[in-house]
């Protein structure tokens, strides 16, 4: 249990006469939890109490909240000792514990106090002899620190093992006076060192409630053991809404329809582009997929990239993962509509196929130099509609190899982005690195050109796809671009229970193969992925932010996943440029779990740039008033409004009308141009 620190019972230094007229910022609570954090991570805290706890600042300090000019962007300073104000959270941690020491600040580390050695009582100061000519040292010797070795074929695979030797960033300062750790690295690096580094920010508030609070390391941790079908946080998908009690979508042939148990076919399914902002915690197999109790799943459509307009993404569905599919399913699902014909696609499906030619990286942990490059390494990537991370089997094109786009998989060790400095501006590009493996013989390398055995293939799941074989030396890794990345490979079990046999191809008669211990019926692993580079392509054509870059032309790296939807409410808060930071009520920390993930840390990210807020504006729809089960994200109350009219409220209600008028005459191909009539 913490113990709850009394402020009363700890001598301050505070002074109020350094703060006579500052106005007492009202994000007290949330800022608390920031410095709690930072402070319960000190040796010295963890060894005399445990864990503290605190609800008001030390006596005689203040809290000052200010908003930069022309941005939501809010900054924090804590007013109150002798020397000056506290900008970063860690360095106000320091001075914390210095309090609680007890000792008169003696052994403070805060950048306000001065050092140890400085603090002498006047009363015992000697002054020393005059020494006129004191004696010179000749040819002192010279400590010379050995070069550190690096090896850039093999970055630390475990995030927990990296360095994280301490290391001086006080050069390189954000806006808001926290220290920006990636940029004095970089410009180390640009001098020319050798660096092999872990990235930590312990002085940025985002920082500290992305990981303690928030849960990302959490999350990403989960996702090592969950199965690789199940729908990640971000990820755009396709839905089924509207489905009643038992009913159930089944394949007919190439066709989709409603099956009523008892009645039969009862209609077809209208499908949508959604992102998946909530997920069920529970595990899920393919028996689960069987019954009716099925994980749920809470999404929003996918509102238009570029639009200022979100109102589909107010129209959120808590869903069955029965009624989901993976979005590279589109063309197969949709008959090979036509993307260029609004009559044939749900608007949402478009919305979402705009950004398929894009990308994001999550959670930068490890910097390492060496010559001209530079080297971040990451927890995950989006890759259009998907989030993959290390360990997920991805199929990719092997670069020169179009022949049979997807028969190639890529166990991920590796996520990193690569930067050359030899070029002005950087150029970046993403890359993964791991082990190749491929079901075309033609692709295997030399005398790895037998099959692999059953028992060594990396993951039981890939035995439903037939023959593997190694694409490089046991010990080797391969490394590739992000942009020859298609999908993840499902397990084997997924595709025989949601696709069924449509997944199926025949590849051996009178038990050809069973001496594989094969069926002679195995999964397809091409179904799916004939839609992937299609939707790239519209991508590349329709999103304006679309670029060149080193790794081929038309692709879009933004700095999160929330720029890279552009979307500006997730779960009922604000994100993004919409977003201001600060609660009231720190249990609204974990609606944030999500914003996290998509907040993203990217490796152009400059400082500190997360805001919160926990205000959920009018809308047509409230988020869920309880979380999914076993997600540990709490709904969000609605507001308290004395306005007796809300031009927002009644601005999205028209929305709500327009759009269900929408569906509802989708089936007769009512046009995108008669929607945008509807709501205009």
């Amino acid at each position: 249990m913490a113990t709850l620190i009394d402020w009363n019972t700890v001598a301050s230094d505070g002074d109020p006469a350094q703060y006579p007229s500052r106005v007492p910022s009202n994000h007290l609570t949330t800022y608390l939890q920031g410095v709690i954090i930072a402070v319960n991570g000190d040796p010295y805290i963890q060894n005399t109490f445990g864990s503290v706890e605190f609800t008001t600042l030390p006596n005689n300090y203040l809290l000052e909240t200010r908003s930069r000019q022309n941005s939501n962007q809010k900054d924090h300073y804590v007013h109150g000792h002798p020397r000056g104000q506290f900008r970063a959270v860690g360095d106000f941690a320091k001075h914390i514990v210095g309090l609680l020491r007890r000792n008169n600040l003696q052994n403070c580390t805060c950048p306000r106090c001065p050092p140890p050695a400085q603090i002498v009582n006047p009363s015992q100061v000697i002054n020393p002899p005059q020494v006129a000519n004191p004696p010179q040292v000749a040819n002192p010797p010279q400590v010379i620190n050995p070069p550190q070795v690096i090896n850039p074929i093999q970055p630390p695979i475990n995030p927990t093992t990296a360095s994280s030797a301490p290391m001086d960033v006080d050069t390189v300062m954000d806006e808001d006076g926290t220290p920006n750790v990636f940029e004095e690295l970089l410009y180390k690096a640009k001098q020319g060192e050798r660096i092999s580094q872990a990235i930590t920010e312990p002085k940025s508030l985002d920082w500290l409630l992305e990981r303690e609070a928030a849960g990302l390391p959490a999350y990403l941790e989960s996702l090592k053991t969950s199965n690789r079908h199940v729908p990640r946080l971000g990820e755009i998908v396709l839905i089924a809404r509207h489905l009643e009690g038992t009913q159930r979508i089944v394949r007919d042939g190439d066709v989709h329809r409603i099956v009523e148990p008892g009645i039969g076919y009862v209609g077809f399914p209208v499908w949508e582009a959604a992102v998946v902002t909530q997920v069920d915690k529970r595990t899920v197999t393919a028996g689960l997929l069987e019954g009716v109790n099925a994980p749920r799943f809470r999404v929003e459509p996918m509102s238009e990239i570029g639009n200022s307009s979100k109102a589909w993404s107010t129209r959120y569905e808590e869903i069955s993962i029965l009624n989901v599919r993976p979005f590279r399913f589109w063309q197969q699902i949709l008959g090979e509509a036509d993307t260029n014909n609004p009559k044939e696609l749900h608007p949402t499906v478009r919305h979402a196929l705009t950004a398929m030619a894009s990308m994001s990286v999550v959670d930068r942990f490890h910097f390492e130099s060496f010559g001209q490059e530079v080297r971040v390494y990451c927890k995950g990537l989006y890759v259009g509609a998907e989030f993959i991370v290390p360990g997920d089997l991805v199929q990719f094109q092997m670069p020169g190899l179009h022949d049979s786009v997807g028969l190639d998989v890529i166990q991920i060790q590796q996520i990193y982005v690569s930067i050359r400095l030899d070029r002005e501006p950087h150029p970046q590009s993403i890359r993964v690195m791991g082990c190749t493996y491929t079901t075309d013989p033609n692709h295997s390398v030399g005398q790895y050109d037998r099959p692999i055995p059953q028992e060594e293939l990396p993951t039981p799941s890939m035995r439903g796809f037939g023959n593997w074989y190694m694409m490089q030396a046991k010990d080797d890794l391969t490394y590739v671009p992000a942009t020859v990345l298609l999908a993840r490979l499902f397990e084997d079990g997924w595709y025989k229970a949601i696709v069924g046999t449509a997944s199926y191809s025949k590849v051996a008669k009178n038990g050809g193969a069973r001496h594989m211990r094969m069926d002679d019926d195995i999964i397809n692993m091409l179904y799916g992925l004939k839609g992937v580079l299609p939707a790239r392509e519209f991508s590349s054509k329709f999103d304006a932010r679309v670029k060149d870059g080193d790794d081929g032309q038309g692709w879009y790296i933004a700095e999160d996943r929330v720029e890279q939807l552009d979307l500006s409410q997730v779960n009922g808060q604000d994100v993004g440029d919409k977003a201001r930071f600060g609660f009231e009520d720190p249990d609204h920390l974990q609606e944030h779990h999500l914003q996290s993930m998509f907040r993203a840390y990217n490796y152009r990210r400059q400082g500190t740039k997360g805001k919160y807020n926990h205000t959920v504006p009018a809308q047509g729809k409230q988020p869920m008033t309880s979380g999914m089960a076993g997600s540990g994200m709490n709904g969000l109350e609605e507001p308290v409004s004395d306005e007796p009219f809300d031009e927002e409220q009644a601005e999205l209600d028209h929305a709500n009308r327009a759009m269900d008028k929408f569906e509802q005459e989708f089936n007769s191909r009512v046009t995108e141009d008669d929607f945008d009539a509807f709501i205009s």
